[in-house]
């Protein structure tokens, strides 16, 4: 037992000559706050060199806590790499070497001691984080924590010792240094990248800092006890942070306030051009498709009207994926009505004085409430409902043929012989095709786009009967019944007068009338003939 104690005591003295430079070899009047623990230990010490070693240990721990006052004002101020620190340090390993000796280690006043060692170094200056900026950043985008913290190390190799982050569950080491040599302010930061602060909105963060200062080993090569001693050389004293914690904020949802078109329904191949209107707050990029591309928050956008039914979407991006928010607009393409006349047909001729032409057609895409206006040469005359897809209803044609566009020959002659004599009556048209031909026009109005659709009928004569009449000489008459159009510019032979002498002689002048009943009305003509057959002088 008593080879322990000397181990012990060989074992401290090395290390208390490491911190202070000499052996002290005297028993010295010790600080009042010590001066208990002192006399219990003298009372169970088992020799004078036993008493020695623990007076010197008690007078180390004194001089350190003294010196630690002078030095920053109290002793809880004290850096933890202090070399004043560290000769408590030792002291407090002798003191657990005690402990761990039968002869001591249930002595109330060796266990006093340990407690004094440990109570001064438990007193030392806290580390803890100061400050960590922003202190709410906003999830989903990349973020750089800046921290703060106050480390009490002095010595030449402080550093990290592993700080770390925990963001969205997930572990992010990062590195702390102090501002200057010797200093306790420490700074440092961890970058959080776009999906880590993404999956930490609305979480908080736990952000420690841990530091680590080199204090030296001890005359023996051993460290001092509460030091890490796994690199060669070294033995390094830790200091770890309470956590701080920082609240992430979820960042804006966008809002999608408005978003419509307008108008909302078109005619198909209308002119009328299509307005987007969007009011957006709180994204970060807004864009809409159908080729318009990227927006402002706040915008107006004119687009050639569609010709087929559309959907335009805005989609409105927040900071985090799960932000995005669309919204749809669409426009309706009417199909264009197509209106087409049926009656009367294309390229008809149409016969009477005053003519009235009956009109009727169909509309494809009719929509509720159309109407076409019919029209002849431009003048509108009537405005048919659409009704069913159909319309029907009649009109007057303005470019006609009237009795005195007409003319009708019936030449004189003279017949100097025996038997059939033919004589041709023709009736002419004086005007062009042009002013006999109307274009009838089916035009849509109404919400519509307005179509045309026409057709062309031309004004003909119709030649009902041809009368012949003797106004002298032998009566000899003629009513033939006709039916022969005669259209503009045109002349037709109506009939023949078919008079002879069969026999004899005949020597005489005569006057003969030709006449027309026609569509228009009727035209007469009056010819002479001259008879000289046989023996007429």
């Amino acid at each position: 037992m008593r080879g322990t104690r000397r181990s012990a005591r060989a074992w401290w003295l090395a290390a208390w000559r490491d911190q202070s430079g000499e052996a002290v070899l005297g028993i010295i009047v010790l600080a009042a706050s010590l001066a208990a623990v002192l006399a219990g230990f003298l009372n169970v010490a088992g020799s004078p060199a036993d008493r020695l070693h623990i007076g010197q240990c008690l007078q180390n721990m004194d001089a350190a806590t003294q010196s630690l006052k002078q030095k920053y004002g109290e002793q809880g101020k004290a850096p933890f790499d202090d070399i004043d620190v560290n000769r408590i340090r030792v002291c407090k390993d002798f003191a657990a070497t005690l402990a761990a000796d039968p002869t001591f280690g249930n002595n109330a006043a060796i266990k006093n001691l340990a407690a004094t060692a440990t109570n001064l170094l438990s007193g030392l200056g806290s580390c803890s984080i100061t400050e960590i900026t922003p202190s709410e950043p906003k999830a989903g985008i990349t973020v750089f924590l800046n921290v703060s913290a106050n480390m009490p190390f002095t010595g030449s190799d402080a550093g990290d010792a592993g700080s770390t982050a925990t963001v969205g569950g997930s572990t992010i080491p990062f590195s702390m240094a102090p501002g200057s040599a010797g200093s306790t302010s420490w700074s440092g930061g961890v970058s959080i990248s776009d999906a880590a602060s993404s999956a930490a909105g609305g979480t908080v963060s736990v952000v420690t800092v841990k530091g680590r200062s080199d204090v030296g080993r001890l005359a023996n090569g051993s460290c001092p006890g509460g030091t890490d001693g796994s690199v060669p050389g070294k033995c390094f004293v830790t200091c770890t942070t309470p956590a701080k914690n920082v609240t992430w904020k979820d960042p804006p949802i966008p809002q999608i306030k408005l978003f419509l078109a307008a108008p909302s329904t078109v005619a198909k191949g209308a002119p009328t051009p299509v307005g987007l209107t969007w009011i957006v707050k709180d994204a970060e990029s807004v864009t809409i498709d159908q080729g318009v591309g990227e927006v402002g928050l706040v915008g107006v956008d004119l687009q050639f009207p569609p010709d087929q039914d559309t959907t335009y979407t805005l989609t409105a991006k927040g900071v985090r994926l799960q932000d995005t928010r669309t919204a749809t607009a669409k426009v309706t393409v009417e199909q264009a009505p197509i209106v087409t006349l049926t009656a009367p047909a294309n390229n008809s001729a149409v016969t009477g004085a005053f003519p009235t032409v009956p009109v009727a057609g169909t509309v494809q895409n009719a929509t509720p409430g159309m109407t076409v206006a019919i029209s002849v040469n431009g003048a509108q005359q009537a405005v048919l409902p659409v009704s069913g897809g159909s319309f029907a209803g009649s009109v007057s044609l303005n470019k006609t043929l009237s009795v005195s566009d007409l003319s009708l020959n019936n030449p004189s002659v003279q017949v100097n012989s025996q038997g059939a004599v033919n004589v041709p009556v023709t009736l002419s048209s004086g005007k062009s095709s042009a002013d006999v031909t109307n274009v009838i026009t089916a035009t849509i109005s109404g919400p519509s786009l307005s179509v045309d659709s026409s057709v062309v009928v031309y004004h003909t004569v119709q030649v009902n009967e041809f009368v012949v009449t003797w106004l002298s000489c032998p009566p000899l008459n003629k009513d033939q019944a006709l039916s022969t159009p005669l259209g503009a510019g045109q002349s037709v032979p109506v009939g023949t007068v078919d008079c002879g002498v069969t026999s004899g002689s005949f020597c005489s002048t005569c006057s003969v009338r030709a006449s027309v009943s026609t569509s228009v009305g009727s035209l007469a003509s009056t010819s002479t003939w001259v008879f000289k057959v046989g023996n007429c002088p």
